[in-house]
């Protein structure tokens, strides 16, 4: 009776054990070379199908490591994480991977960092697969970069409270038959519950849209932009224009929009940089809109049958115009719009509502709009200055998105970096226009603002976005005195 009862207690305790164990978060590695029969082991790797696929041996809380190297695919995820405890998927540290052309994710409460998508067929002249498409919840993509793909990014509504942060996404698209305009976003995003956060990401060169918040029988509902440089969108299109950088709003209402912080820039003589709401869609229901800097060759923003506007804290630098509004029919509306600043680039009755002109006093007398907002006239139908605006990446310590306006032309400029890097941490920044080549400029951080050159790229020397990483100095090893 005491053994029996013994070896119960002895296999319970195991089973706990067991139990126990399962929960240990462990690392899986990947490699180009690998197996189906690996068993994910440094030495015996899997195959990337195998990881990310149904009979995937990762559990929740584990890390999948890929080792460098190209991927062929098309590859589909459905990695499984659970709350609190996502799968994690990432790219071995100092090693570069690219995953050729797609990745479709439909497993939820998984992590996708730091590595590339990128799509190497040299033809433009046909559609193309979207590099990533999201289409499970909780799911976030941290750091890639996408590229060279139809849509850089496909957001869907079957992927609420899901996240985009820190990603690169540019030249994405593809060139329809003459005459014909360019197709693929960098990205399409839709959704119906919850709340996408599409923060700290860089979208420029597409072949349309940057953002392209569109639908035609879909949800627009429950997004949050935070943060975002967006630049040069329709670059590659042969029409004469440029599309859009943000495009919120289709033929179905567009609500519980949140648009704050985000850096936008089209060329001067080139597109309208945001359209909120769709000059052919439905009246949309709330915006906030605070914090951001939009600049364009047309107006810098347009907004299209709103029921509610909330916003403050932005400047609007257009030409010939700065913001055209259109309000919603037989709909009650309330605009609350003030402290914002206005870089007056063209006509002076550049505010407009419902096809009439206003400067900054009418619009404040007629309207109530504006009260503490500022109007400053420019030379020559120009900006004068430098802004310089930094962003810390929340996921990676030491790294930031740099983001210059550069309207005197400067062949280079100072950005001050206090309190975001520590002294003694060598450095490195890239221009995201050419993000696999050389540094643009390093050194290691003394506390001084480092100089950034502003020539060599497209947009260059009146705009450009860098990304600076670092780390820090190594410390001199303590010396063990002996008494």
């Amino acid at each position: 009776m005491r053994a029996a009862r013994i070896g119960r207690i002895g296999i319970l305790a195991a089973l706990a054990w067991l139990a126990a164990a399962q929960e240990i978060p462990r690392v899986l590695y990947v490699s180009p070379l690998g197996t189906r029969a690996g068993d994910g082991s440094l030495e015996r790797p899997l195959d990337l199908a195998t990881a990310i696929g149904p009979a995937s041996p990762a559990r929740p809380g584990d890390t999948i490591l890929m080792r460098g190297g190209t991927y062929r695919g098309p590859f589909t995820s459905v990695l499984t994480g659970a709350d609190s405890r996502p799968i994690v998927l990432r790219q071995y540290p100092g090693e570069r991977v690219t995953l050729d052309p797609s990745l479709t994710i439909r497993g939820a409460w998984t992590w996708y960092w730091g590595f590339e998508v990128a799509n190497s067929d040299p033809d433009r002249t046909g559609e193309r697969p979207d590099g990533v498409t999201v289409m499970a919840p909780n799911s976030k993509l941290i750091n890639l970069v996408v590229h060279d793909c139809g849509n850089g990014i496909g957001f869907w509504s079957t992927a609420p409270d899901s996240e985009l942060y820190g990603c690169i996404i540019y030249s994405n698209g593809f060139q329809g038959p003459d005459p014909d305009r360019g197709h693929g976003h960098s990205l399409y995003v839709q959704n119906e519950t919850g709340t996408k956060r599409i923060a700290d990401n860089i979208l420029f060169n597409g072949y349309a849209y940057g953002v392209h918040a569109y639908t035609e029988r879909g949800s627009l509902k429950g997004m949050h932009f935070e943060g975002n440089m967006i630049f040069n969108s329709g670059k590659d299109s042969r029409d004469q224009w440029r599309v859009a950088n943000m495009l919120i709003g289709g033929k179905a209402p567009a609500e519980r929009i949140t648009v704050a912080g985000n850096y936008v820039y089209h060329p001067l003589d080139k597109g309208t940089t945001v359209s909120f709401g769709y000059s052919a869609g439905a009246p949309n229901k709330d915006l906030v809109l605070r914090d951001n800097y939009l600049a364009s060759g047309g107006a810098a923003a347009n907004f299209y049958r709103w029921e509610s506007i909330v916003a403050s804290g932005n400047t609007y630098y257009g030409f010939p115009w700065l913001v055209e509004m259109v309000t919603p029919r037989d709909v009650a509306w309330s605009y609350q719009m003030d402290r914002n600043t206005f870089v007056y680039a063209g006509r002076r009755e550049a505010l407009t509502i419902d096809g009439r002109g206003y400067d900054l006093p009418a619009w404040q007398s007629a309207l109530g709009f504006d009260r503490n907002s500022q109007w400053i006239a420019s030379a020559n139908g120009r900006a004068t200055g430098v802004k310089v605006f930094v962003r810390p990446n929340q996921y990676e310590p030491g790294r930031l998105n740099i983001a210059v306006y550069n309207w005197d032309l400067r062949p280079q400029v100072e950005v001050d970096l206090q309190g975001l890097l520590a002294a003694g941490s060598a450095w490195e920044a890239r221009p995201v226009q050419n993000w696999f080549g050389s540094p643009a400029a390093s050194g290691v951080y003394d506390g001084k603002p480092i100089a950034l050159p502003m020539v060599g790229t497209d947009s260059g020397p009146e705009f450009n976005v860098f990304v600076l990483t670092s780390r820090r100095a190594a410390l001199p090893p303590r010396v063990r005195r002996t008494p």
